[in-house]
């Protein structure tokens, strides 16, 4: 194999398009005039979106071009990345602002907003994989993880959509382990078909980290084209801390 060519330095003289999520929970720490204020000091010709749905940001990644830069949250990052998916000549730029920011985390990029776009200065672009799952609602794309059982059961129970609240996420962790079920599955790894077995929780992992930073693929790395795959069996869930039936007395 041919040594991989050194990583290029992010072009700081063509345009920069900022897309900027005032729901992300950093989002009071600075304002998109500030942002684009601190873009034009690095040399960027930057434009703002605004959006506020998801229509809104495809309208406005649908011409962008040069350096895409998103502040926000993971899932803002992921719907930006999916838009532009495949399409030359872009770079997507990372602005954490959200609550566990596990792919700014995952690229080193953290900080306040304004010193993270300071930092773009010396930065080097990455390429970073997705993940391609395909089920039966369809096909889609991850950044992070995709997977089943208790973890994937209390995220659909709490609905990252209807907004964060540690009221509803206690009562979505209450919810969905009161009657949690392992769930049966047949794994097929790297061409080795393996036995059926029942998992409490199963976590395919691009990045170290997924939802509120559970850190669970400390090896992870996002450009070496394989995934992890985190397993724990039914009878291992008293020794992980996960809900189960009481044991003989």
């Amino acid at each position: 194999m041919s040594a991989a060519p050194p990583p290029a330095r992010l072009d700081l003289q063509g345009t920069a398009t900022l897309i900027f999520n005032t729901n992300a929970g950093g989002s009071e720490a600075c304002t998109p005039d500030h942002l684009v204020e601190e873009l034009h000091r690095l040399g960027f010709r930057p434009v703002y979106r605004a959006t506020d749905s998801e229509d809104d940001l495809e309208h406005a990644l649908a011409d962008a071009h040069g350096t895409v830069f998103v502040a926000g949250g993971d899932g803002t990052i992921r719907a930006a990345a999916l838009h532009l998916a495949g399409r030359p000549g872009i770079t997507l730029g990372v602005i954490p602002m959200g609550t566990a920011n596990n792919i700014g985390r995952m690229l080193g990029v953290q900080g306040p907003p304004l010193e993270v776009v300071a930092s773009y200065r010396d930065a080097l672009v990455q390429p970073f994989d997705m993940g391609r799952v395909t089920a039966p609602w369809g096909e889609d794309l991850f950044l992070e993880a995709c997977g089943c059982g208790a973890f994937a059961d209390v995220m659909a129970e709490y609905d990252p959509e209807e907004g964060k609240s540690p009221v509803r996420a206690a009562q979505a962790l209450s919810t969905a382990l009161r009657d949690f079920e392992p769930v049966t599955v047949t794994l097929s790894l790297d061409g080795e078909v393996l036995p059926e077995t029942s998992y409490v929780l199963l976590e395919v992992m691009n990045t170290k980290a997924t939802g509120p930073r559970l850190r669970m693929a400390t090896s992870a790395d996002t450009h070496d084209g394989l995934l992890d795959v985190i397993r724990i069996d039914a009878h291992e869930r008293e020794g992980a801390g996960l809900p189960g039936s009481p044991g003989p007395r």
